[in-house]
């Protein structure tokens, strides 16, 4: 398991991190987006590239499978359509997620983080290389 990270260029001794709920709802939504055809995949050197939604599907899936919802899904009867239909009602137990967000927000870095800049003194040795 990865468990170190990056030191924020130009914050001595903090390190950046993120929450990947927020990373899984930023992929849900370029899923989304590319479903309702909002990515122009002409363009290669755009933000939403392929590849960046590869990786975004597989997070997801990754993140189905680890956090395995497995709230009872139960069925109904729909007069209306002749057949079972899934019962959309249910109960789910859950993180408080306006708690999360709150936290997250008063944790946010500071300062812009520069995904050009590389710390050399960096204390714990975190950001190696890969």
């Amino acid at each position: 398991m990865v468990n170190h990270t990056l030191p924020i260029p130009g914050d001595d001794g903090y390190y950046i991190t993120s929450l990947d709920v927020f990373h899984q709802l930023h992929c849900l939504n370029l899923v989304r987006q590319a479903v309702y055809d909002r990515v122009d995949w002409t363009n290669r050197d755009e933000y939403l590239a392929i590849d960046h939604l590869d990786h975004c599907i597989d997070s997801l899936r990754q993140s189905l499978q680890c956090n395995a919802d497995i709230t009872p899904i139960t069925w109904i009867w729909s007069d209306q359509r002749n057949r079972a239909l899934k019962e959309a009602r249910m109960i789910h137990t859950s993180l408080d997620f306006e708690a999360i967000r709150d936290w997250g927000e008063e944790h946010e870095m500071k300062i812009p983080f520069d995904f050009t800049a590389k710390v050399n003194n960096d204390p714990l040795k975190w950001g190696a290389g890969v």
